[in-house]
């Protein structure tokens, strides 16, 4: 996209596939600006295009710095250190729509 002059960036994040699996990995897709209609995602792995089953963590023109998790540590030789995290997404079904007779 960026080649023939629209912007893009990466997008780090989850995408809720059924059926749900026993965990989720993080997720990559693209998403590009296109003038009158704003950022618009498309995932190449496949998937095609973005749809609320996709959370998004973090965005940049720069992949490095969607890292969910980065940091570093000083100090003596021999300390260990653990990292615990969860994510929780509920899926709310569309309300159904009344019609009138």
């Amino acid at each position: 996209c960026r080649c023939v002059g629209l912007p893009a960036r990466f997008v780090s994040g989850y995408h809720l596939v059924e059926p749900k699996p026993e965990s989720y990995d993080l997720h990559a897709w693209a998403e590009v600006y296109l003038p009158g209609a704003g950022w618009r995602g498309f995932d190449p792995s496949g998937i095609g295009v973005i749809d609320d089953r996709y959370i998004t963590l973090a965005t940049s023109s720069k992949p490095e710095l969607t890292a969910a998790v980065t940091g570093s540590f000083s100090g003596p030789n021999g300390v260990e250190s653990l990292l615990e995290w969860g994510i929780e997404a509920d899926i709310q079904e569309p309300a159904a729509t009344m019609q009138s007779a």
